[in-house]
Order: C-alpha cells, then sequence, then structure tokens
C-alpha cells in the first residue's frame, strides 16, 4: 500500500509533497477527500464563474488499473446518472 501524500493549499493552489500544481482556470478551496488515484478539490471556475471538483491524479502504484480507461469510464457513468 502507498503512502499518502501531504497536501496542502496555498494561494488558491495545491501542493503536494512540496511541489505546487497551480491550476490557470481554477482556485481551489477546499480538500474534499482522497481516492485510489489522487485527491478531489472544491474549486472555484474563474472562467465559467462557478463552483466545481477537480479530481488531481497522483503519481504511485495503480495497482494494475489503466488510468486512463477508469477515467473514462468514470466520466461515462457521471454522465448517464
Amino acid at each position: 500500500m502507498s503512502r499518502r501524500p501531504e497536501v496542502i493549499l496555498k494561494d488558491g493552489s495545491a501542493v503536494i509533497d512540496g511541489k505546487p500544481f497551480p491550476l490557470a482556470s481554477h482556485e481551489i478551496t477546499e480538500i474534499i477527500g482522497f481516492g485510489a488515484n489522487g485527491v478531489v478539490f472544491k474549486a472555484n471556475n474563474k472562467l465559467l464563474l462557478r463552483v466545481e471538483t477537480v479530481k488531481l491524479w497522483l503519481p504511485g502504484d495503480s495497482n494494475g488499473r489503466d488510468k486512463v480507461k477508469q477515467g473514462m469510464l468514470e466520466t461515462q457513468v457521471r454522465e448517464t446518472a
């Protein structure tokens, strides 16, 4: 089992294990939680002027899963719900 990374918020960006991950179109306001692939944030979309969730996939052990295929499947599931 891999360790959970240290995640903090600084100036509207995520800082993961000391490395900043700024998103030009979003201001991250809150850490919602951690999942198998990464971390989910609440963020303000500065272009569309709305609140959204943003999932940032983290490097690490994928347990043999193809993260791209899994992400596409998750998107399809959300679209049909």
